[in-house]
């Protein structure tokens, strides 16, 4: 996938460091993943014991 890293051009390897935390949040929090009904893994967290949410 050519999401976040290889998506643009870097100054340096510390430009892109700063980022990996936002892409991270928005990769876990909010972008759907079709292997969970296009839904986010965090919400997968909630249903850890057995509950749709």
């Amino acid at each position: 996938q050519n999401e976040w890293a290889y998506s643009r051009t870097w100054q340096n390897s510390s430009e892109r460091a700063r980022s990996l935390l936002s892409f991270i949040r928005y990769y876990n929090r909010q972008r759907p993943h079709s292997s969970l009904g296009d839904r986010p893994p965090i919400s997968r967290v909630h249903n850890v014991c057995g509950q749709d949410i």
